[in-house]
């Protein structure tokens, strides 16, 4: 049977399939393929220089590595790890600037303000 100009092929399958796809191609499927790729690199690159940020105010307020990856690890939000190095590097005593780091992480959290 003879085609004519202008008319697409019939096919053997019953419904649309990859094979006889007009509107997607592999070409055009990748881009939408590496969008969550280039959106973790940068939310990956992003938490990274605020860590960096966080680890350097840290350390210069007094905390040890260890304990400020720790606080990095315990606290619920990035406000209350700064509060805390603030407040040591403040001179308050260190159940003083726990406290305001809870007190952070607890006003933070999901349903706190109902």
């Amino acid at each position: 049977m003879a085609e004519s100009p202008g008319r697409r092929p019939e096919r053997d399958c019953p419904g649309p399939c990859d094979e006889h796809s007009t509107t997607t191609t592999p070409s055009a499927s990748r881009p939408a393929a590496a969008r969550p790729v280039r959106d973790g690199v940068l939310l990956g690159l992003a938490v990274g220089v605020s860590g960096l940020a966080f680890g350097a105010a840290a350390v210069s307020a007094g905390l040890s590595a260890w304990q400020a990856c720790a606080l990095s690890l315990l606290a619920y939000t990035g406000a209350s790890q700064f509060a805390l190095a603030g407040t040591i590097a403040g001179g308050a005593p260190i159940i003083l600037a726990a406290l305001a780091a809870l007190a952070g992480t607890l006003a933070g959290r999901p349903g706190a303000a109902s």
